[in-house]
């Protein structure tokens, strides 16, 4: 399962940015994933809580958010691809819907930290990062 080794990287990203800080504690965290990086966010958020036990992250709010996907075609089409549906997520194509040429993804294809959220140990101050 990749999202473990997905999960063990952000949260050493996490763990990065909160030793370059002043801050000591991680109220919250933010991740975005695309469709097209196959992730399942359940299982990512899942693997991501189970790491994060004993560490920095223990208490923090994880949440992932989903990114569509879309594209553009040099016909001049531009928007959301059409997608094969599987029983597990939607699988976007990379055909263009309007002259069937293979179209450039600009959103959907990225998973990152998009928001942490610092807070002091004494619970007094929250700083977004």
């Amino acid at each position: 399962m990749h999202e473990m080794t997905i999960a063990q990287d952000l949260i050493d990203e996490v763990s990065s940015v909160v030793a370059e800080s002043e801050y000591r504690r991680v109220q919250s965290v933010t991740i975005s994933v695309g469709e097209r990086t196959h992730i399942n966010p359940t299982q990512l958020e899942f693997c991501i809580e189970t790491i994060a036990v004993s560490t920095l992250l223990e208490d923090a709010s994880i949440a992932v958010e989903r990114i569509e996907t879309l594209g553009k075609c040099s016909c001049g089409w531009s928007g959301t691809p059409p997608s094969i549906d599987d029983s597990i997520m939607t699988i976007p194509t990379d055909r263009c819907p309007e002259c069937n040429s293979q179209i450039t993804f600009t959103q959907g294809d990225g998973c990152y930290l998009s928001n942490i959220r610092l807070q002091e140990t004494s619970n007094s101050t929250s700083k977004p990062t």
